[in-house]
């Protein structure tokens, strides 16, 4: 793994069934770059409304795919997304979540073949 990604609980919820697994992933995947833009544009904009949104979204989704320190990074990108004054801190972790979540992608494509 290149990530801090963990697939175990989710194949523990997904119970042996690794279809529902590679469904799971696929719509991940499918959506991550649409994902990724949002981050990236409402934070440009400075659309804070629009960045807490998705980083909410995207946090239980790290979650629950496996990656804590990515949910954590939403979690914190969320918490201060409505106060002008933590923009610097955002952009910090938002280019630390890229690095982290290029990676998680990484790991989600790996997985997908041995399954």
């Amino acid at each position: 793994m290149r990530s801090n990604s963990d697939f175990t609980q989710l194949k523990e919820f997904a119970d042996g069934d690794n279809d529902f697994i590679k469904d799971i992933f696929n719509t991940f995947l499918k959506d991550a770059e649409s994902n990724w833009a949002i981050i990236e544009n409402s934070f440009a904009e400075n659309k804070l409304q629009d960045l807490k949104g998705i980083a909410h979204k995207l946090k239980s989704s790290f979650r629950f795919l496996g990656n804590q320190k990515l949910g954590e990074m939403a979690y914190d990108i969320e918490k201060m997304a409505l106060d002008i004054e933590n923009k610097s801190t955002i952009e910090n972790i938002i280019k630390e979540m890229k690095v982290e979540f290029d990676y998680f992608i990484l790991d989600i494509k790996d997985e997908l073949q041995v399954l």
